[in-house]
């Protein structure tokens, strides 16, 4: 199980027992088919989607009783959990981002960086938000999910030289396939990202950092997180709260300047960056199974969350290159650890 899944059956559990003690209910022969009726009243300040997935944890626990007959033989018949109705908005909980909102958000972080190098004594500060710019730049542009995107080594990163970018650009553009094994649906994908770069500058600047600040008693090597943090947890990776609450520091110092994204009120989360690369795949008509494919998303889920499309963000497609390159057959595989 991982740590998502985890941490999100932990909750509900205690917000389970929360219920249940409320009603008085300190046996399974208490419960009834109407005991969680109030379910969604009582969890009403947790959003729909939120509600819902604690409903389903809640039904597959009730059902782990049904079947060990720890619930009455007339109850276990019965239908125990209610049904949580989920509207269009619901379903954009995690807005895509608009680009206009993007620059602001990746400049706040910029601007963190830039901050924490006037003091020489701040480099931890300097490297963790050097490596949440790049989280959530590499994140904005695979479409990995959270903690697919933590446990990814740099055994999983192929970096490809693309070829120049124009004659009058001598810039190479490098394209990263990333081998993604440990997925929430539990299939291993590969996914192509434009994110080559990211990697290519993230690896030097850690490699750099360990140099400087530890004597280079470490070499990154190809068994290293690529999202390690050498500077506070000793190259593993720290959890999916930090990143949620540099997120949130990030989104609150900017919120003032923030449109949101067209058909939602939600604020934008970490995931939302997922909904983004989606999204703006679909725009770009990128074929719904190929995203589904890259995103490990079944098809019908991912057109029913994402049926209704901004038609004023057309880009340029995903796998294009940028404007003035050439196509190229004759790409450079780049060996990170030569």
């Amino acid at each position: 199980i991982g740590e998502s899944d985890f941490n999100n059956k932990r909750n509900a559990s205690k917000h389970l027992l929360t219920y249940l003690e409320a009603k008085e209910i300190t046996s399974t022969s208490q419960l009834t088919e109407n005991t969680l009726d109030e379910y969604p009243v009582f969890a009403q300040k947790r959003s729909p989607l939120t509600v819902k997935n604690e409903i389903g944890f809640i039904n597959g626990f009730f059902t782990w009783l049904k079947k060990r007959r720890l619930i009455a033989p007339d109850v276990a018949a019965l239908r125990m959990t209610p049904v949580v109705r989920i509207t269009g908005e619901d379903l954009q909980a995690n807005p895509a981002i608009n680009l206009e909102d993007w620059r602001i958000i990746y400049t706040e972080v910029h601007r963190r960086i830039k901050e924490s190098k006037k003091n020489k004594r701040l480099h931890p500060s300097v490297y963790w938000w050097t490596t949440f710019y790049n989280y959530i730049m590499i994140m904005k542009n695979s479409g990995l999910r959270p903690g697919e995107l933590r446990r990814l080594t740099w055994r999983d990163v192929t970096i490809i030289d693309a070829g120049q970018r124009s004659k009058s650009d001598e810039r190479h553009h490098y394209i990263a396939e990333l081998n993604v094994k440990r997925t929430k649906t539990g299939e291993p994908r590969q996914v192509p990202t434009k994110s080559g770069e990211r990697f290519l500058d993230l690896q030097a600047f850690q490699q750099d950092y360990l140099d400087k600040y530890y004597g280079g008693l470490h070499q990154v090597n190809k068994d290293d997180l690529v999202f390690a943090n050498y500077a506070r947890c000793g190259g593993k990776v720290v959890s999916h709260h930090q990143y949620k609450k540099a997120w949130g520091e990030v989104r609150t110092k900017v919120a003032n300047k923030l449109k949101g994204h067209w058909s939602s009120d939600h604020n934008y989360t970490l995931y939302s960056l997922r909904s983004s690369f989606i999204e703006d795949s679909l725009m770009d008509d990128v074929p719904v199974n190929l995203v589904a494919q890259m995103t490990g998303h079944d098809i019908k889920v991912l057109m029913k969350h994402y049926s209704q499309l901004d038609v004023r963000r057309r880009t340029l497609e995903l796998a294009k290159l940028p404007i003035g390159q050439k196509k190229d057959d004759t790409k450079k595989v780049i060996n990170l650890f030569d």
